[in-house]
């Protein structure tokens, strides 16, 4: 059975090659400022689903889908990716702060043939060291990260140097978990 990956992110498609998974990638491009939630857990899965739903319907052939999402939880507040530099500037300066960083990603997968669909999130927690005025000038100014939720990413090295404390895989702060991936790919009934 194919595997596809609703993504056009290169960090998940990196999870699922890093764990030998032969895969299509499909983008599922959806308005993702149209589907709003206070809850971050609530806000992944419907856009978790919302990608699916968008590419079931271009799926001619038996498959297992698999979906994302993922959302920076600052305290109550949900950031996802940057709106200006100012605000890049304010989420990387705000990373040690005493407010808890969680990352809450959701995964979705989907069998074509059975219909069988499960969701489930994943959240992690980070706490930082302060990130030099230096470093945060140079994200800024080049735009590192105003695609990535938070605006932040855990495997550039000068943001995983000032992690003091992770708490959850590598791969769901990235934004696919491996452990829950695994687990709803068998569930979906697949099998490589």
């Amino acid at each position: 059975m194919k595997l596809i990956l609703g993504s056009k992110s290169p960090n998940r498609k990196k999870v699922l090659e890093d764990l030998g998974f032969e895969f299509e990638v499909m983008d599922p491009n959806i308005d993702e400022k149209a589907i709003r939630f206070e809850d971050p857990v609530q806000l992944v899965k419907a856009l978790a689903v919302a990608k699916a739903e968008a590419l079931l319907s271009k799926i001619t052939e038996p498959s297992i889908l698999i979906t994302t999402d993922l959302v920076v939880a600052y305290g109550n507040e949900i950031r996802e990716k940057p709106e200006s530099p100012e605000q890049a500037r304010q989420f990387l300066q705000d990373l040690a702060g005493d407010v808890p960083i969680r990352t809450v990603a959701a995964l979705c997968v989907t069998n074509t043939q059975t219909g069988f669909q499960e969701c489930e999130a994943d959240i992690c927690e980070i706490e930082f060291e302060p990130l030099p005025d230096e470093l945060i000038n140079k994200f800024v100014e080049e735009g590192t990260f105003m695609n990535n939720a938070g605006g932040w990413a855990i495997q550039h090295p000068d943001i995983r140097s000032h992690a003091r404390f992770m708490r959850g895989e590598i791969e769901s702060i990235i934004g696919l978990p491996k452990t829950l991936l695994l687990k709803l790919l068998k569930n979906a009934g697949y099998n490589e």
